[in-house]
């Protein structure tokens, strides 16, 4: 996969809700805080898949099963990155 092929869905977009409550709807929750770690969800990123885009979130130390979990949700139907908008634009830092 090349970095054009990664999409990141801003803040601002109403597909950014959406994207949480499919989370939450897959893993029945949004934080699945872990104590010992802090840790929690975190999206990392949308891809072009052929029947649409799918939305990634990882969890470095879920507490059900004490460690790295991947979950994938689907896009809503329709939903297209905005190739203009600021949350396909790279980011640097000098």
């Amino acid at each position: 996969m090349s970095i054009d092929q990664l999409h990141f869905v801003s803040h601002d977009d109403p597909e950014w809700v959406s994207l949480w409550g499919k989370l939450e709807d897959k893993q029945g929750d949004t934080r699945d805080f872990d104590p010992e770690t802090g840790e929690v969800w975190q999206y990392m990123s949308t891809t072009k898949h052929p029947l649409g885009y799918v939305h990634q979130f990882r969890h470095r130390n879920h507490p059900e099963h004490g460690r790295r979990i991947i979950c994938n949700v689907v896009a809503s139907r329709g939903w297209k990155p905005d190739a203009n908008g600021p949350a396909n634009m790279p980011h640097y830092v000098d």
